[in-house]
This record gives structure tokens, C-alpha cells and sequence, in this order.
């Protein structure tokens, strides 16, 4: 029978992540060189960004400035708007 408990220590599990998303999406600017930061086309990398920033609510300004270098800075579309007011 199937009973509750107060607490219990959940071992942190899933996939590991590729990047270290957290820190890049962290609203600070970033400049992420190829092959330092990140692998494959600069290109895939926007993409990628945009996903996993719109995963955590947040939007993400990118800028490829060669096939080597990709400046991201994560944004929150309602503190953007209320800056504008």
C-alpha cells in the first residue's frame, strides 16, 4: 500500500547538458568561441540558445559575428516592456 513520507533525498538524474546553459543564460553578455565553447556551426548554436532560453522563460539576444563566434545575452520580455514605459 502506497503511503507518504515527510522527505526524501531524489538523486539528481537525466541527461547531462552539452553546455553550461545556466551560466550563459544568466543575462550577463556572452562571447562564445568555437571550438572553446561550443561544437558544430555557429548557426546551430543560435538555435540552440534560442531553444534553451525559451525553455526557461526567458528570450535571447544572438549575434553570430563569424562561423567561430556567437555573443548571447538572455532577456525577460516582460522586464524589457516595462523598461520601455
Amino acid at each position: 500500500m502506497a503511503k507518504q513520507i515527510e522527505e526524501y533525498n531524489f538523486i539528481q538524474g537525466g541527461p547531462k547538458l552539452k553546455y553550461d546553459w545556466g551560466q550563459w543564460l544568466d543575462g550577463n553578455i556572452w562571447e562564445l568561441k568555437r571550438p572553446d565553447d561550443f561544437q558544430g556551426s555557429s548557426q546551430n548554436f543560435r538555435a540552440a540558445a534560442q531553444s534553451h532560453s525559451r525553455r526557461r522563460g526567458f528570450k535571447v539576444r544572438t549575434n553570430v559575428v563569424n562561423d567561430d563566434t556567437v555573443v548571447i545575452q538572455a532577456y525577460d520580455l516582460m522586464l524589457e516592456e516595462q523598461k520601455d514605459d
